[in-house]
């Protein structure tokens, strides 16, 4: 049986929380293959849930990019099962998020259905709440959380105005995690003049630092740039600092 007491408080600070949440994800720099695990982990703990799926748009459907549940068991289940499924513009909770562009929670527990991934996982799921990652008016994905079967939620329906801030934090982790996708893979040296380059490191101070020559420095320079595709050395920092590839 699914406890949900609508008329109670959120927990202390419970915004903050969950904005610490992301920022730590954000400020890791970790690519999105290990980050989203992890993110949908600490997201679900803070709100006492038990599995959460990040869905991101493919055309006009949203698709499973990544998932998480309490039991490992449960985790092989509904990741076997989620990577089968795709959601609709208004559909359930995450398509409503999606469409709406802000944060949904469940009316009531009876009203909610049971979600699809939970069909192929030993204990019904129930979806509580989908926040979308917003880019001002673009949607670049959605977090969507379940609750267990024993699962006791503490709060109500002004848990939306907590998770809005979030909102827009998780826009940015997403936009940062696609563009690490695409980005072309540099070397670790490349990688250590460009942290170099961010502290204001001159390059006679790098090469020196380093020992190399100004002329190596120069060239390792030129090959971030067209990696890149930047016009000079401030774009590179600056677009590695957007992106993560440097912190």
């Amino acid at each position: 049986m699914f406890a949900v007491k609508y008329d109670a408080g959120m927990p202390p600070d419970l915004e903050g929380t969950l904005l610490r949440i992301v920022l730590t994800a954000f400020t890791a720099s970790e690519p999105m293959s290990s980050g989203a695990e992890a993110l949908l982990h600490n997201l679900a703990a803070a709100l006492g849930l038990s599995a959460g799926v990040l869905w991101m748009p493919t055309g006009r459907l949203l698709v499973t990019q990544a998932t998480w549940a309490a039991e490992r068991t449960e985790q092989h289940a509904l990741e076997k099962s989620a990577v089968k499924l795709t959601v609709t513009t208004g559909k359930g909770l995450a398509g409503a998020a999606w469409e709406l562009r802000e944060p949904q929670f469940a009316a009531t527990a009876g009203a909610a259905e049971l979600c699809a991934v939970s069909q192929s996982t030993s204990r019904a799921l129930r979806g509580m709440v989908a926040v979308p990652a917003r880019v001002q008016d673009e949607v670049l994905g959605v977090v969507e959380l379940y609750a267990g079967h024993e699962d006791e939620l503490s709060y109500g329906r002004s848990i939306v105005n907590a998770l809005r801030p979030s909102a827009h934090l998780l826009g940015s982790l997403l936009d940062r995690w696609s563009h690490q996708a695409t980005q072309p893979k540099l070397t670790g040296r490349e990688i250590e003049l460009l942290t170099l380059a961010s502290n204001g490191t001159t390059t006679p101070q790098i090469a020196d630092l380093l020992t190399l020559s100004p002329w190596t420095v120069k060239t390792h320079f030129e090959n971030i740039r067209l990696k890149l595709d930047v016009s000079d050395r401030a774009a590179a920092v600056a677009v590695a600092l957007r992106t993560g590839i440097i912190a």
